[in-house]
């Protein structure tokens, strides 16, 4: 499928405009910066063999984190989300589990400072990937601004130095 850019609406209702003005477009045009590479070699050396933890494991965007981490075979996934039903829909999903990957679905609240601190100390995970957050920006701010505050902001503050005081790598 070929993607053009045309001018503006104005410019074409004014008459503004001449077939020679469409120009080629990318979906990288949309990023509003340069795309990034990744190193799936570098990726994967970080993560293999690892014990990993993910925050919001069960929600849209530690699912997603979840089946691409299980690809480079880490020891442990600790997979820690708020929401019991929620990890239960992520134990359904995953496909073929490495025999070396043990998986752990762990309730808890991020903001529950002694029970993150437990956790830490037992998995001692050296990378943690935190999407333990409230997404759903326009009905969090229309009723719900203190718990976003109180998950997205406080929540992340005390489990980022919770990571801090037990020594995570990589956060």
């Amino acid at each position: 499928l070929k993607l053009l850019w045309i001018p503006s609406i104005d410019d074409l209702a004014k008459g503004k405009f001449k077939f020679s003005h469409f120009e080629n477009f990318s979906v990288d045009d949309l990023l509003g910066r340069d795309p990034v590479h990744l190193d799936i070699t570098d990726i994967g050396k970080l993560l293999s063999d690892q014990s990993i933890l993910i925050s919001g494991a069960g929600g849209s965007i530690g699912s997603q984190i979840f089946i691409d981490v299980l690809t480079f075979s880490p020891r442990h996934i600790i997979c820690l989300d708020n929401s019991e039903l929620a990890l239960y829909n992520l134990e359904k999903l995953k496909k073929t589990i490495p025999a070396s990957t043990k998986i752990h679905y762990i309730v808890a609240d991020i903001k529950d400072s002694s029970r993150i601190n437990s956790i830490l100390k037992r998995f001692a995970p050296s990378m943690v990937f935190h999407a333990a957050a409230y997404k759903h920006l326009p009905l969090m701010e229309n009723n719900n601004v203190c718990e976003a505050l109180s998950n997205n902001a406080y929540g992340t503050y005390l489990f980022g130095n919770a990571c801090i005081r037990n020594k995570v790598k990589k956060f």
